[in-house]
This record gives structure tokens, C-alpha cells and sequence, in this order.
């Protein structure tokens, strides 16, 4: 069960594990998408079709209404869960000999939830990882399988970040799904002490705001964190172009000291934009004007009047 790219090296992984036979996938209903709203199918139905066409492929709008389905037409011994996107029901949890498993990406408990790999990049964690874990009721609260860690050099983008963690993830399945099967794997409880959660309104627009109260690390955290969405943004104060947004792609922390410039306003030095902060600069290396197309920062500068 998966609907994102981080589904995909999940299931390529489970197609060559030793002793798993893949028999169908449940994937989200295509869904509109793009300025004509044309209907769209999930990054997991694409690559069922290019990896196994034979392959059983269910697209139920409500899994809840698909248990009769699992139960006595499907009969699976195992589930795989990846980055689904449906709340799955306990009887089907409880269903398969070999338990529901899902590929979370945060070592558990850390950053139970929807959006584990923005919120490692956003709170500068040191390590991150992937965690395969028995499902339960309570979210990603079920004992662990077996864990992938990676050090964070604290420069990784969220795309970077979610695509190595996707093949990750592969690895991991590959590596231990069988030895799961063959009761060669002991779960372990999880540390609910330690647990974390983060959720789909961390990443609302209006939390990748930058504003006056931004420090300049946090900004700069926020720029990788979202570089793909929502997209890190600030208002002009300062310009013909006040109230305008910019969205910004790419940052960098900038080694500046700068004392005549006001809080939340753009400046040039050898030739490139910067954003003033309460306790520091910010380089910007790639943004986009509302109404522009998106560009590097110093083709910006006519911004500063």
C-alpha cells in the first residue's frame, strides 16, 4: 500500500526480496492535478505499470470499504505500508499472518507523523533514518523491526533528504523483510518517553513564512525544508515592489556584519542579494518574484531602490 515516490524503491525492493511474492498493490484513485486539473495517476501506479504489469492493482477511494476485498479475495500474508496517505483499519492491521509493516521515514520515535523528512531538516537534527515498524492503532507507535540511520551534514535539501531516503528504504526491504518472514527479526516496543510527532500543518504556507522574528538559522533551515513545498517565502518591505512575495529555493548562511540595514530588507555585496535578519544574513541564491519566473538571487537586484 503507497501512493509517493517514497513508495516506489519500496516496492522495487520488495519485488527482489528473497521469498516474497508481490500480488497486488493498493494505491490512491487517480487525482486531478496540474492548471487543467486533469486526472493523474499516483507515482505508484506508474511504476507498477513499468515494473510488473501482472501485478494486481486496486485503487479503492476508502480502504476502509476494501476490507471484504483483503480479507477474501487478496488474503495477503503480509503488508507493506508506504507513504499511503489513508487511515487503515484495525481488522485489516490485525489481517496478515505476518502483521501489517510500515517504512517511516524518521528513526521512531522520533517524529511520529506525516512529514518526518521536512521536520528533521527544519529542526537540524543531527540523524535521521528510516524505521520499519509493526502498524498499530496509534499512530506509528508500534514496535520496531529494524532501523536505517544516516548523519545529517546539515546542508541537505528536503528533495535530496526524501531520495535518499526512498533508496534507503529499498535497502532496508531488501535486506530484512525476508529475514522478517523467516522470525529471524525481534520487534522491539518503542521508548514513548522519547517520542516527537510532526504533522501536515507544520507545513502549511503560512508556517514557511519568514518574518521579523525569524532567526537566520531557522530561515535557512526553512529554505531546504521546503524547497519543494510549500516553498520558503518572505514579503518585500523596502521597494517599489512592497508587499510583493519571494519565494526563496536556495540560501546559504552568509558570514556578514551588517549594521545599516533595517530587519527584513534586501541588500547588495560583490554583486549579490542578501536578506537582512534580526541576528544575521542570508544569501539568496535562487528565488522568484510573485508574478516572475524564478531565477538566481543577483538577477534580482533591481529589487533594491
Amino acid at each position: 500500500m503507497g501512493t509517493s515516490e517514497f513508495a516506489v524503491p519500496v516496492l522495487e525492493g520488495l519485488l527482489e526480496a528473497e521469498e516474497i511474492e508481490v500480488t497486488g498493490v493498493i494505491t490512491q484513485p487517480d487525482r486531478p492535478a496540474g492548471r487543467k486539473q486533469e486526472l493523474k495517476p499516483s507515482p505508484l501506479k506508474e511504476a507498477v505499470g513499468r515494473l510488473n504489469s501482472k501485478m494486481a492493482l486496486h485503487q479503492p477511494e476508502r480502504i476502509s470499504r476494501f476490507k471484504k476485498h483483503i480479507f477474501e479475495e487478496i488474503k495477503p500474508d503480509l503488508i507493506i505500508v508506504a507513504a499511503y496517505g489513508q487511515i487503515i483499519p484495525g481488522s485489516i492491521l490485525e489481517f496478515p499472518k505476518f502483521k501489517c509493516l510500515n517504512v517511516h521515514g524518521s528513526l521512531l520515535p522520533v517524529l511520529r507523523g506525516a512529514v518526518p523528512i521536512h521536520m528533521a531538516i527544519l529542526q537540524g537534527l543531527e540523524k535521521t533514518g528510516n524505521t520499519l515498524q509493526i502498524m498499530s492503532k496509534k499512530m506509528d507507535e508500534g514496535p520496531i523491526v529494524s532501523t536505517r540511520e544516516i548523519q545529517l551534514e546539515g546542508k541537505e535539501y528536503f528533495s535530496e533528504l526524501f531520495d535518499k531516503l526512498a533508496k534507503l528504504a529499498k535497502k532496508q526491504i531488501v535486506e530484512d523483510i525476508s529475514k522478517w518472514v523467516r522470525g529471524e527479526l525481534t520487534p522491539k516496543d518503542q521508548d514513548d518517553s522519547k517520542a516527537t510527532y510532526c504533522f501536515m500543518d507544520d507545513i502549511k504556507k503560512e508556517k514557511a513564512e519568514i518574518t521579523e522574528g525569524t532567526s537566520v538559522i531557522k530561515a535557512e533551515r526553512m529554505v531546504r525544508a521546503f524547497n519543494l513545498w510549500p516553498v520558503a517565502w518572505f514579503q518585500l518591505r523596502e521597494s517599489s515592489n512592497k508587499g510583493k512575495r519571494i519565494k526563496t529555493f536556495k540560501s546559504k548562511l552568509a558570514n556578514l556584519v551588517i549594521n545599516n540595514v533595517p530587519d527584513m530588507a534586501l541588500f547588495e555585496n560583490d554583486g549579490d542579494l542578501y536578506l537582512k535578519l534580526k541576528d544575521g544574513v542570508l544569501l539568496l541564491e535562487e528565488i522568484q518574484l510573485e508574478g516572475k519566473q524564478r531565477r538566481e538571487g543577483k538577477e534580482y537586484l533591481y529589487l533594491i531602490d
